[in-house]
């Protein structure tokens, strides 16, 4: 079955703010039996475009155009989802593989309860172990609840719900972002064969490589470690003035001096194991991390590289082994933590603003926040929105950016960049480096072994022990 948008422009509504356009007269074509790839810089609307297939638009958007699923047709308001034909749709013509997978599960329910619900609903086929194990999941991640399940194993899950129901068209937003590259080989091999029945749709910062479809989002803002824009360059607010001052040549002193403290300082974990429930995640391993050093983790989605990096962070507790910090006082903001998945640790009712600035905010001290944005290659009109009208590139931009603020002494990043287009993935981990100059520490987990072999000192493979 092929599908169509014809002309689709979304004008999205913003709290206490003029409608933001989203979508600018789209058109798009899903020929029957192919794959059509949909790429873009973050923010630009990938998302957008994939929820108005399903009809999943954001409350109170206002829509013309028209989106077409074979024989059916929606015009304009009705593509926000108020036509009642998209309850019969949804999971059954057209199938959602969402970006944010983590956040798309009831967190109260196990894996299994969920599934069987979709599966019963939709009238699918096929039971929950055979959908996991159509999606190289180990069923036995049936008996978990989501929180349980790594960054990978979740969107592995969600992919499973989205062919429950058989769909003849499917919509997959960044279906591989957090799985290791023989794992997302062979989702890519599901995705084509589901393409051969019907026709699907992926979305991706990718350059296209022939045929496909590319997203811009209008004027360019600046990429992350780029200078702040003239409009605050120069700025003579006292309000928003950085905390640093003093000439040029003491602020690089003060560093330098800085610098000299950190570098006695070493986060150690020994004999580190996990467990959940009965289920062993891994066991014995010793990490060592110096100031001005980058450590790698690598491994097969499920290995345990999230729970490895809160059992260093303070936020799990390891079942056998010790976490310890030499040469640094513990007290708070000593660590930084990059999460997977930035709306797991974003506060959905705080703006933007407030996320980034909270880490100056607690430590009383000032901080020009449209400055760090502008490093980050984050618009700074988007500090005043919520999380939930931001993209997952947008949010994850401004993780990085309180990371910025923080400064903290050791730097823990879970795939820091599996959100973000080249450029601004470039970027970021410049900025990154930058820390780890200033005599930071860093934990790296990535599924891109180039990067990690280029940045990283040493590396801690949890598939080999």
């Amino acid at each position: 079955m092929s599908a169509r948008l014809d002309g689709l422009t979304v004008d999205v509504a913003v709290r206490r703010r003029e409608p933001v356009r989203v979508l600018d007269d789209v058109t798009l074509d899903l020929p029957a039996g192919a794959m059509t790839a949909l790429v873009g810089e973050s923010g630009c609307g990938k998302s957008m475009v994939a929820a108005a297939l399903c009809g999943l638009l954001p409350p109170g958007s206002s829509v013309t155009g028209r989106v077409s699923l074979g024989d059916d047709d929606f015009l304009d308001d009705e593509v926000a989802g108020r036509d009642p034909r998209w309850r019969t749709l949804r999971g059954r013509r057209v199938g959602l593989v969402p970006q944010s997978a983590a956040t798309s599960f009831t967190p109260v329910r196990t894996l299994g309860s969920q599934l069987d619900e979709v599966i019963s609903g939709l009238g699918g086929t096929r039971d929950a172990v055979e959908l996991c194990r159509a999606v190289h999941l180990d069923p036995d991640a049936l008996r978990l609840y989501p929180h349980e399940l790594s960054g990978g194993m979740a969107q592995r899950a969600a992919i499973a719900a989205a062919i429950a129901g058989d769909p003849a068209i499917l919509v997959a937003d960044e279906p591989t972002s957090a799985l290791d590259p023989d794992l997302a080989a062979a989702i890519w091999g599901l995705l084509a064969d589901t393409a051969r029945r019907g026709a699907s749709l992926r979305s991706g910062p990718a350059q296209p490589a022939g045929g496909g479809a590319s997203l811009r989002s209008g004027p360019a803002q600046p990429a992350g470690g780029c200078r702040p824009s003239r409009s605050h360059a120069g700025r003579t607010d006292r309000r928003r003035r950085s905390s640093c001052r003093g000439s040029p040549f003491v602020r690089a002193v003060r560093r330098r001096i800085l610098r000299a403290r950190l570098m006695t300082a070493t986060l150690l974990g020994h004999g580190l194991t996990a467990r959940f429930g009965s289920r062993e995640v891994f066991t014995g391993v010793d990490v060592s991390v110096d100031a001005g050093s980058v450590l790698g983790i690598v491994g097969q989605s499920g290995s345990g590289k999230t729970t490895l990096l809160r059992i260093l962070a303070g936020l799990t507790a390891p079942a056998a082994g010790t976490v310890e910090q030499r040469g640094v006082e513990l007290r708070p903001g000593t660590i930084g933590l990059i999460a997977q998945h930035p709306r797991l640790v974003t506060n959905p009712r705080w703006t933007l603003r407030r996320i980034v600035a909270e880490p100056a905010t607690i430590a009383r001290r000032n901080c020009d926040i449209e400055a760090v944005a502008g490093r980050v290659g984050l618009d700074p009109a988007l500090l005043d929105r919520f999380p939930s009208q931001v993209s997952d590139g947008q949010l994850q931009r401004a993780c990085v950016g309180r990371l910025l603020v923080q400064a903290p002494r050791f730097v823990l990043c879970d795939e820091p960049t599996a959100m973000l287009d080249p450029l601004s993935a470039r970027a970021v981990i410049g900025l990154l480096q930058a820390l780890v100059d200033d005599g930071a520490g860093m934990v790296l987990v990535s599924h891109q072994r180039r990067l990690v072999d280029a940045r990283c000192r040493d590396v801690v493979d949890l598939d080999v022990r």
